[in-house]
This record gives C-alpha cells, structure tokens and sequence, in this order.
C-alpha cells in the first residue's frame, strides 16, 4: 500500500510509491492536482502528468516488490516545476531509437520534448533519482 501524500512545504509534494500498476495512475492524478493548486496553465498542468506518466512508468519497469518508488514535485530555484522519481535500481534512463511499429519505447523522447531539462544521479544507496525541469507553456495570444 502507498502512503498517503504529503506537502513538506507549501511547493514541495511528495509520494511514496509501491511498484504496482495502480502507481501510474496515481502518481498522474496527483501531480495534476498538485500543479493545478499551485496555479499552473493547463498545457504545463498536462505537460507535467506526461512527465510523471513517463518517468514512473519507468521506474515502475525497472523495480521489484518490495522496492519503493518515491514522487516529488517542486518548485525549483529556476521557479520553474521539477519532477523527481526516485528508484532503487542502479540502471539509468537509455535513449533508444524505437521501433516505429513498437507500442513503447518513445519515454525519454517525450520527456526530451515536454521539458526544459532532464537527467539522472545516483542516490548513496545504490538507486536513482531522475528529474525533469517543466517549462511552462507559452501565453496564447489574445
């Protein structure tokens, strides 16, 4: 079972994760959530539930039962959203040329697309931690 989400700050939301399939979901339904309260436009809110979509499925794919999963969004010292996953596997994120009849394989190319920045550090204790830095959406012109 997931614990329950907490706000360590008034922009720092944090999830703890089991690696079960129900994560996805949840970890999209939270972070749209969490991104809307903090008063985002709709294409960074949507940008971002892709983001996390990608990342915790990700690390969903790498982990095992009993490992945890940990989702973290915050506002960075840019201003802008960071979406952190954090995993107990050594293994970082590989850009592959996909199959273009593949139904997956298209990860980190949708998260090269949908943000600023994006990368990998291994945690002390022999997992990962992958961010994305969000940018926000142009204005539409009025």
């Amino acid at each position: 079972m997931s614990a329950l989400p907490q706000f360590d700050d008034a922009f720092i939301f944090t999830l703890a994760l089991s690696p079960v399939p129900e994560a996805c979901l949840r970890a999209r339904r939270m972070a749209e959530e969490t991104l809307a309260f903090w008063g985002l436009d709709a294409q960074t809110v949507y940008n971002g539930k892709l983001v996390v979509n990608e990342l915790v499925t990700n690390a969903l794919q790498a982990s095992v039962v009993g490992q945890e999963i940990t989702l973290r969004i915050f506002i960075g010292d840019s201003g802008l959203p960071v979406v952190e996953v954090w995993d107990d596997v050594e293994q970082k994120p590989a850009k592959n040329e996909p199959d273009p009849l593949a139904e997956s394989g298209r990860g980190v190319f949708l998260i090269e697309h949908f943000t600023r920045t994006w990368g990998s550090n291994p945690t002390a204790d022999g997992g990962k931690v992958v961010w994305a830095e969000l940018g926000l959406a142009p204005p539409t012109p009025s």
